[in-house]
């Protein structure tokens, strides 16, 4: 994992902070390696100007201490598929990054509580984001959506879902399942049928 990580340090383009990125990753696996220390749960790589993050996630260190990531801040447009090994992620923050889609595996981080997808410029969701069912936070702000799938319904812990400045012209049906769920529409294009 040493020898891919250094390998993707040095494919970096000039502002990209993948150094720093690195040396972030390198705490958490040397954490997660001591037995003498508690494994730290979360990896905070926000703000590193990053194009790409390094496929690793689907190696057993990660898929078994792994529960808090944030790329927040950064320049993303693609996740790697291996993310959605991280089986234990509770908190996933993603915004402020140039993401236009979400890998279909985003709806295999079953114990995702916090989801923060906010300022990309995602036009869909994944058709069974529903299948997110401990799903608490889930933040959609400064999106291009036009519509949201049905399974969002099936979100029945969330307790906040945060829909503004999108692009949403209308809600499916079956938002009307997410009871004491406070839901944030300012800045979107509801027609008078809709609200």
């Amino acid at each position: 994992i040493y020898v891919k990580l250094e390998h993707w340090a040095e494919l970096g383009v000039p502002d990209e902070q993948r150094e720093e990125a690195v040396k972030r990753i390198k705490v958490f696996l040397n954490s997660c390696e001591d037995s003498n220390i508690v494994c730290s749960n979360k990896i905070l790589l926000a703000g590193l100007d990053l194009t790409e993050l390094p496929d690793i996630f689907n190696h057993p260190i990660f898929i078994k201490n792994l529960k808090r990531l944030d790329i927040s801040y950064n320049e993303l447009d693609s996740l790697p598929n291996s993310i959605g090994s991280l089986k234990l992620l509770s908190s996933l923050k993603l915004s402020s990054n140039k993401l236009t889609s979400l890998p279909g595996c985003i709806v295999d981080l079953r114990s995702l509580v916090t989801l923060d997808l906010s300022d990309n410029q995602l036009d869909s969701l994944p058709h069974n984001i529903g299948e997110l069912k401990h799903l608490d936070s889930f933040d959609l702000k400064k999106n291009q959506f036009t519509s949201l799938p049905d399974s969002i319904g099936d979100l029945k812990m969330l307790d906040n879902l945060n829909l503004s400045q999108t692009g949403l012209t209308s809600l499916p049906n079956s938002i009307l399942k997410l009871s004491g769920c406070k839901i944030d529409i300012q800045r979107c294009s509801f027609s008078d049928a809709v609200l």
